[in-house]
């Protein structure tokens, strides 16, 4: 399963291998999965973890702005729904891999990856905001919020 999620995430352009010859990503991302069997909607998911330290550096979540909080307290939400004649939710799929990352900033968020043990570890760039970031959050709702006027 994880393998064909990283297949998958690779055929959608969401990381791109670097080729040899080109500058290597400044920052490398460890990753692991997460299995969920009693979710409807995601079994696996995969985990870049930028809160992890290296030695007495610090990670890249501790050097990222966090952003400014955009989603509404959840009360406020729901008291709003008396005054309101229709009232929906929606759930975007795969919202932060619908939002790409500017090309000069990719090279914060390195991967090393193979599919198999037998072949050499190769490196890549995610290119779409990446699961982990403390920023992911912030620039989700910030696209959204921008899109919707927009369009």
């Amino acid at each position: 399963m994880y393998k064909d999620y990283m297949y998958e995430y690779e055929h959608s352009n969401h990381m791109k291998l670097v080729q040899l010859g080109e500058q290597q990503p400044l920052i490398y991302l460890p990753h692991h999965h997460v299995c969920r069997l009693d979710s409807f909607s995601t079994k696996l998911r995969v985990v870049f973890d930028a809160s992890s330290k290296m030695d007495d550096w610090c990670s890249l979540n501790d050097r990222l702005y966090r952003g400014h909080k955009l989603q509404k307290n959840i009360v406020d939400v729901i008291t709003h729904f008396r005054f309101l004649a229709l009232v929906f939710t929606a759930d975007i799929r795969q919202m932060f891999r619908k939002i790409q990352v500017y090309g000069e900033y990719q090279q914060f968020q390195g991967i090393v990856w193979r599919d198999d043990s037998s072949k050499p570890i190769q490196s890549y760039r995610l290119s779409t905001v990446t699961y982990g970031l403390i920023t992911s959050p912030y620039y989700a709702l910030r696209v959204f919020k921008q899109l919707a006027p927009d369009e």
